[in-house]
């Protein structure tokens, strides 16, 4: 519940991490009587389904992805959300279900890494080359300026 109203510029997917596990292990350590009980199983159903989550929560919080990413992103999967950083929370991704889309989240993800790579190796030669100067000669040939 916690996590669910962690705004999505402030979460921290280690913590996140390290939090379900740290939550399922203390769910492994209950007696054998509490496990047996229905509750205790959705509980670990649905810690279980959370950790599956981590990963793809993992993959949309990836720094190169740009709002040209998130249109796509909208556009394939026909969900729309405000990606505002004072509102956007945890439980609003949830409620998209977007772990419905994973492989194309993957295949934008990619794409998207890529195309920071390229931004980047763009951004080197550019400087690379501001940094350069050239001076010119006139070129003649015989007494012809050329």
């Amino acid at each position: 519940e916690e996590w669910s109203d962690t705004l999505w510029a402030n979460l921290n997917i280690d913590q996140l991490t390290n939090g379900i596990e740290g939550f399922i292990k203390k769910l492994r350590r209950f007696d054998k009587e509490i496990k047996a009980m229905p509750v205790f199983k959705v509980l670990d159903e649905k810690m279980k389904q959370f950790k599956e989550s981590v990963p793809l929560i993992a993959d949309l919080k990836n720094d190169a992805l740009r709002e040209r990413h998130w249109t796509k992103l909208m556009q394939l999967t026909k969900q729309t959300f405000d990606m505002n950083p004072e509102t956007f929370t945890l439980r609003n991704l949830f409620a998209m279900g977007l772990h419905q889309y994973a492989d194309i989240i993957g295949d934008i993800v990619t794409s998207a890494s890529k195309e920071l790579s390229i931004e980047k190796g763009i951004a080197e030669v550019r400087e690379t080359w501001n940094q350069l100067t050239f001076t010119l000669h006139k070129y003649m040939k015989g007494t012809q300026d050329r």
